[in-house]
């Protein structure tokens, strides 16, 4: 199919030179343009603007009605285009509906497409979506590089990249994903600037580099993509972590809580400070991720764990089955008021002296409260206490008395 196509081209550039008369068109192609757009995942789309222009030659001669491979000519053109990058274009190609393009040739560092298009259409554009063109330069930059000389095409391609209706010139713009700063962004030949994320560089520029590669430099996408992938992944490790944090804070003294408020407050202002002075911030927080969560935590937990040893009431107790600890008893606070009693709190987890806790903000003023346990579809109160903001209630242990039923002896 290539080989038919090259053949098709061939004739079509004899009937250009030689056969058509002055008074047929003999097209032309003016500067086209490539736009590579970099975007944040690292991924390159391309944009060609091509321009086409015809010129009409002057004849002394009677014009002639145009045979039947003049009128073809003269209702479609078809064109060779070459783009400067390597890749498998598959369905990534989109153009108008009366712009029909094929791949002819590829290699390294190239694609030569087919185009044909209505002979009167002077410009069109194509867009090739999403393609991963970017390497990644020894210092773990991202460098996207072409070269315009397509070195590495066979004699075959060339020659029909030499013929008149090939498109092998382009002026370049490169859309980079962000604004970087100057000294971060290298480039070859110097491109210049349209605004603060676009370079462009004229065909001439790039011709004048005698057929060396062009490129540029820039910080990689890809690598703060995983950068900020670490981050998060380093954060959640931190979450883990709060689970043994808890334990380690109950049952301390208020000064101790007042130490460990002091010393997250401190942390979390290094990390602030930092985070958003450095150059290099992001590097920075992923080493201390996993110390955020717990600074957080512990600076919250301690500011309430202060304030809960002065205002929240502790009740406590023992479950007591047969003189055994009851572990496996369910347990409810009531709160008694007006000769009625509700549910306030309810715990089925005892320790494993089957002593049990609840921890509730208290009134200024006492209120009364009760106990209630339950084993085995049994229930046993407590007497009715009082408690106030701050009190350290211990509840006389509930005993339950269940007797054992004795084996018959055979």
């Amino acid at each position: 199919m290539k080989n038919l196509v090259r053949i098709v081209y061939g004739l079509l550039g004899v009937i250009l030179n030689f056969i058509i008369p002055c008074s047929i068109s003999a097209q032309s192609a003016q500067r086209s343009n490539l736009i590579f757009t970099v975007n944040e995942t690292g991924n390159v789309s391309v944009t060609i603007k091509l321009s086409f222009a015809s010129t009409q030659s002057g004849s002394s001669q009677p014009q002639q009605k145009p045979q039947l491979g003049d009128q073809l000519q003269l209702q479609n053109s078809i064109w060779a285009i070459a783009l400067p990058f390597g890749y498998e274009l598959g369905k990534r190609i989109n153009s108008a509906n009366d712009v029909h393009l094929a791949p002819l040739s590829s290699g390294k560092g190239f694609v030569l497409l087919s185009l044909s298009k209505p002979a009167t259409l002077s410009q069109t554009t194509i867009e090739i979506s999403e393609m991963p063109l970017l390497t990644e330069t020894p210092d773990g930059k991202a460098k996207f590089e072409f070269d315009l000389s397509y070195p590495n095409m066979s004699q075959s391609d060339r020659e029909l990249l030499n013929s008149a209706f090939a498109i092998k010139e382009f002026d370049v713009n490169i859309v980079l994903p962000k604004k970087y700063d100057e000294a971060d962004v290298n480039q070859r030949p110097q491109f210049s600037k349209k605004d603060d994320t676009t370079y462009f560089l004229l065909f001439d520029q790039a011709k004048q580099g005698q057929s060396q590669p062009v490129w540029i430099s820039f910080p990689n996408p890809i690598q703060r993509r995983f950068e900020i992938a670490k981050l998060l992944v380093t954060f959640l490790v931190g979450l883990f972590t709060l689970a043994i944090q808890y334990p380690l804070l109950k049952g301390k003294n208020t000064w101790w809580f007042v130490g460990v408020f002091i010393l997250a407050s401190v942390t979390l202002g290094f990390i602030a400070y930092y985070g958003f002075g450095l150059a290099k911030r992001l590097e920075f927080l992923i080493s201390v991720a996993v110390i955020i969560p717990n600074a957080i935590y512990a600076l919250i937990a301690s500011v309430y764990l202060i304030l809960a040893k002065k205002y929240q009431a502790t009740i406590t107790g023992q479950i007591r089955i047969n003189n055994a600890s009851g572990k496996y008893a369910s347990v409810k606070l009531l709160h008694v008021q007006n000769g009625n009693s509700g549910p306030v709190k309810k715990t089925d987890e005892l320790r494993e002296d089957g002593r049990y806790y609840f921890y509730m903000w208290g009134k200024k003023k006492a209120e009364k409260y009760q106990v209630i346990a339950t084993y085995n579809s049994i229930d046993c109160r407590s007497a009715v206490f009082q408690v106030s903001r701050g009190a350290k209630i211990d509840v006389p242990p509930i005993d339950f008395e269940i007797a054992v039923k004795e084996n018959p002896t055979v």
